[in-house]
């Protein structure tokens, strides 16, 4: 019989060069020789997410609680593999089970806070963050789940005295200076909220959206993706999420019907990063954070394009199209138009940088097209500066200013909630 450690280690091998399935099926023939094992169990685990089977990576979660019940990754990685379920009671459940046996453990008060978030609960979610704060001062995440969850719940006043009690306080200085941003951010997003109560964009909003509550990021860049999901409106994930991608090459790829999307004589792998670019459509990074060249991205993307094929067929006249971009140009949307349903509206945002921070305008091209432009300094605030943010989150673009990102979100947060009232 081979000891644990061999199938242990030829398992993670496997996983490294990505061999997924070989890496699953040696870590399983590992597990009949030796039973319910902790560190074959927490590699079955990684194995099966791998290839996004959370049903098969739960179950060797639940085997790790009942066999091996002071392992922290039980707990937490059944609550994660749950929450991707959509099976939130559970997912909380599990967690607080896990906080119960392991009280205040720094991983599992994190993986509550994005449960709790995940579920819709974020007073909740607020309540572990400051409890990682108390039993673990020294790790950043606290901090930072904190200030968002308190900017998410509009306690702008809570998180103006949360700032000041920090200053008191023997933390880091790049940490102070970064809730301090936070601070900056929440107080633009809640001067966005007074200028969408005090202008026309609430009624041009309502006017445009009519009621529609599906959103499908179109390019140029994946914070498209990004704020309708940080808004709670992203319900399916899409084929052009995340891509650095331009409105011209999605009217190319839907006419094609995909046919080229991920054919592999066209992907350009980065691996080892998740990374790949696309001969066609010239871009070294086209898919900025996954590579569909190689399992799991690649039957991940397939099951995105047929997600959408019945997305488009079926809601067609429920749809906004989502775009995201740093130039005032609009041609290459009306263009795309052409290939989507009729009845079709395109709804983009524009980040001019660098100049004063102003109040959002609105371009409108008629009643399928409409563009609202942000003025903003993309430089001023540590959170815009590369490498100084401790989240990593940033790399120093103009897109992450948190000036735009404030009116952004509230502005979509604003048609989101208004089409959810709509459909009432």
């Amino acid at each position: 019989m081979g000891s644990w450690r061999s199938f242990a280690s030829k398992s993670e091998a496997l996983l490294k060069s990505n061999n997924i399935a070989k890496a699953q099926k040696k870590v399983r023939a590992g597990l009949e020789k030796h039973p319910n094992q902790a560190n074959l169990l927490c590699i079955a685990i990684q194995a099966f997410r791998a290839s996004d089977k959370r049903q098969e990576s739960l179950e060797f979660a639940e085997l790790l609680i009942t066999h091996h019940p002071t392992n922290w990754e039980g707990y937490g990685r059944s609550a994660q593999d749950l929450v991707a379920l959509k099976r939130f009671e559970e997912a909380q459940q599990h967690i607080q089970a896990g906080l119960k046996k392991l009280p205040n453990h720094p991983t599992l008060l994190n993986i509550a806070n994005a449960v709790f978030l995940a579920s819709g609960n974020r007073e909740k979610a607020l309540e572990y963050a400051k409890l990682l704060i108390t039993h673990h001062p020294g790790i950043w995440d606290g901090y930072e789940h904190t200030a968002k969850d308190l900017i998410a719940l509009k306690q702008f006043e809570d998180l103006e005295r949360f700032g000041e009690w920090l200053k008191a306080k023997p933390i880091k200085e790049i940490f102070l200076e970064s809730i301090n941003d936070w601070i900056f951010t929440a107080n633009l997003g809640q001067r966005a909220l007074k200028d969408l109560d005090e202008s026309c964009l609430p009624r041009k909003l309502q006017e445009f959206s009519e009621g529609r509550e599906i959103f499908i990021p179109i390019g140029d860049c994946c914070l498209g993706a990004q704020f309708i999901s940080d808004s709670g409106g992203r319900k399916f994930a899409l084929p052009f999420d995340w891509l650095f991608i331009e409105p011209k090459q999605i009217k190319r790829i839907i006419k094609d019907d995909f046919q080229n999307f991920i054919n592999p004589e066209n992907l350009q792998s980065q691996y080892p990063r998740r990374q790949c670019g696309h001969t066609l459509y010239g871009n070294t990074n086209f898919f900025n954070h996954h590579d569909p060249s190689r399992e799991p991205d690649r039957s991940a993307f397939s099951r995105r394009i047929e997600r959408f094929k019945k997305l488009v067929s079926t809601f067609n006249s429920d749809i906004v199209y989502f775009n995201v971009r740093l130039e005032e140009r609009h041609r290459d949307l009306v263009d795309l138009l052409d290939v989507l349903p009729s009845r079709s509206k395109i709804l983009s945002f524009v980040f001019l940088g660098n100049g004063s921070h102003e109040k959002p305008t609105i371009n409108d091209f008629g009643q399928d097209l409409l563009q609202i432009v942000f003025q903003c300094d993309n430089k001023n605030t540590k959170f815009a500066k590369k490498d100084l943010h401790p989240s990593g989150y940033t790399d120093g673009s103009f897109i992450h200013c948190p000036y735009s990102s404030a009116y952004a979100g509230s502005i979509l947060n604003h048609i989101l909630s208004h089409s959810q009232r709509h459909h009432r």
